[in-house]
């Protein structure tokens, strides 16, 4: 099982107990008969893009900082310890946790819009977590997972308890969801904090995939907070979503750790010249090979893609060579044919590996124009090279895009908390422009500048937009558009 197969991986471990647990949060309100909330549905993705849409019923209320609410852990609040044995242990502590889980998820409620739930059917289930453990977990400093990195091959280590939180991050963003309908905010605050607070330790590996696995997670989370801002008696959350980690402190560790990948899995790789026979070249691009193969490319149409022995590829690393690296030219005539495919191969590949770092280390709005851009550093990888472009992967690539679109994910909606804080103070009315907010707001990552906002004619919509224009297949298979568009009535 590779890092790649992370998704299709999942362990039946144990359910949980329920404990007694009493929230800081006292703001818990009636659960009446026919919730008072009223949301505008669930987002949904315009066709042919990867632009998220969602319709938001404003609700005015000043952004007074109280201290009652907490959406993501602060740094004031941690206290030291490890949360990884806190987690894993509470796997095993129960039978029939995965079983419930898994008959929430078959029932899609995450699909399902706020009004057609059953609130009191999720929050039977709320027992199969112990909140009390939960909280313990989410105000630990770290939470030290114990992966063997640097102690085995890179792209074969396993992260089984990383799907696992997936699960449970979702399912977490569901109690919440439950909690809305019921009017109980007190208690969907506190599983929207959970559900951000495990992700956040879920992002402490620099792996990629847990940095995306993480993103998905608060995604989940700020859906449901996208439906808690528009209950009547909702709080304003911006001072609560300011909290949350800029994409850029996220990327940087991850994308330095993917880049030792190939080394930390064919440990040669580190010293070529420490390499003696013909049997051990060759043994090296075995190796090689086969983790190409794991790696899995629809774009590899059939096994010769694969092979750094095959003819096509000797050929052209013996040519080439001596051009990427000057005064090889007699020792690379000298060379046997693994020798100089794995030579060339692993010049070519940290070359280009270096130059995606370097952009992935910019600014998001900077890295995504020099990664996708028709003279990208990937679009001058010669066709002829293909396997070096399957060494180099795209996981770091995609990691970055998913980041981004989550810090941007947050900003909007910091932005219209900052858009109600103002309208609660202009007797319910909208901005004409965003300079007009009172509450600071930040750029658009996507764009590196202010994000677009437009008011209709009656002043009684608003539409908040973050959304770049890309070349077909850059980002997500035939997708021209990424972002986000926001639609905001006051009610």
């Amino acid at each position: 099982m590779t890092v790649r197969a992370l998704f299709r991986t999942a362990l039946l471990l144990g359910a949980l107990q329920f404990l007694p647990f009493d929230t800081y949060n006292h703001r818990a309100f009636s659960q009446d008969a026919s919730p008072a909330v009223k949301t505008a549905g669930l987002p949904t993705v315009k066709e042919g893009t990867k632009v998220t849409e969602r319709t938001i019923l404003l609700r005015p209320v000043a952004a007074e900082v109280t201290g009652e609410s907490r959406l993501y852990p602060t740094a004031a609040e941690m206290r030291p310890g490890d949360a990884a044995p806190i987690i894993l242990r509470m796997n095993f502590e129960a039978s029939h946790r995965r079983k419930t889980i898994s008959e929430l998820e078959a029932k899609e409620y995450a699909k399902r819009p706020l009004e057609e739930i059953d609130s009191k059917e999720i929050e039977s289930a709320e027992s199969i977590f112990i909140r009390s453990e939960l909280r313990r977990a989410v105000f630990r400093q770290t939470a030290g997972w114990q992966y063997p990195i640097f102690e085995s091959p890179h792209f074969s280590i396993l992260l089984p308890d990383v799907q696992e939180t997936r699960l449970y991050a979702r399912t977490m963003a569901t109690f919440a969801r439950a909690a809305i309908r019921r009017n109980d905010l007190a208690k969907a605050e506190e599983w929207l904090l959970y559900s951000n607070g495990l992700a956040r330790h879920v992002s402490e590996t620099p792996f990629a995939i847990c940095r995306m696995v993480a993103a998905a997670e608060m995604n989940d989370a700020l859906n449901a907070t996208a439906e808690l801002i528009q209950h009547p008696r909702a709080s304003n959350y911006y001072w609560d979503l300011t909290f949350f980690p800029e994409s850029t402190n996220l990327i940087r560790d991850a994308v330095q750790s993917e880049a030792g990948g190939w080394e930390n899995t064919v440990l040669a790789l580190k010293n070529l010249d420490a390499i003696e026979t013909e049997s051990q070249w060759q043994k090296v691009a075995q190796e090689i090979q086969d983790n190409l193969v794991m790696l899995g490319d629809s774009s590899f149409e059939k096994k010769s893609d694969y092979l750094l022995l095959g003819a096509d590829w000797v050929a052209r690393s013996r040519e080439q060579l001596p051009v990427v690296v000057p005064g090889t030219d007699a020792s690379s005539a000298k060379m046997s044919p693994a020798e100089v495919s794995v030579r060339y191969w692993w010049n070519r590949t940290q070359h280009f590996g270096a130059q995606i770092e370097s952009c992935l280390l910019l600014k998001p709005h900077q890295a995504l124009k020099q990664l996708y851009s028709d003279d990208s550093t990937l679009e001058q990888i010669p066709k002829s090279e293909k396997i070096v472009k399957r060494g180099l992967g795209d996981l770091p690539q995609r990691m970055h895009v998913a980041l981004t679109l989550l810090e941007q994910h947050v900003e909007m909606l910091r932005t219209i908390e900052s858009i109600r804080d103002w309208s609660a103070k202009h007797d319910g009315k909208l901005p004409t422009t965003l300079n007009e907010l009172t509450l600071a707001v930040a750029d658009d990552p996507l764009t590196g500048k202010p994000f677009e906002w437009s008011l209709s004619e009656n002043g009684k919509e608003g539409v908040l937009k973050g959304v770049v224009p890309v070349a077909a297949d850059k980002f997500y298979e035939n997708s021209t558009e990424i972002g986000r568009v926001y639609t905001l009535r006051i009610e």
